[in-house]
């Protein structure tokens, strides 16, 4: 997969539970939801998912955009993005800002020109 497809992401679990498998949306804004939104699940997402995130000491590693789901471009545009978990069946969620990866950023190419010297 393109490195732009796809990113790795590790937090700290939204749940009390220090191990276990949840169900989940994860979704990236643009800016920071409050907690309410969160909890309401009343943000606006640029991009979203569906996954079970397993949980090991309190702490979640999950990649984010697959082939099928990949995460939009204008992400490379951000330099951070905001991560947000949500529970699929209760009100549990959190959220964390996420530094863009470089991997991720797209330089402009300039179109060589057709002109020889």
């Amino acid at each position: 997969m393109p490195s732009s497809e796809h990113f790795a992401v590790k937090g700290q679990s939204p749940y009390k539970q220090k191990n276990g498998v949840f169900e989940v949306e994860f979704a990236i804004t643009e800016a920071k939801p409050t907690d309410k939104q969160i909890s309401q699940k009343s943000f606006l997402p640029i991009w979203r998912e569906k996954s079970h995130l397993n949980i090991k000491n309190g702490e979640f590693e999950a990649t984010l955009g697959s082939q099928s789901n990949p995460l939009p471009e204008k992400i490379s545009r951000f330099t951070s993005v905001w991560i947000i978990i949500v529970d699929q069946f209760s009100s549990v969620g959190s959220s964390f800002e996420f530094k863009v990866p470089e991997s991720m950023k797209h330089v402009p190419q300039k179109q060589k020109s057709d002109l020889t010297s």
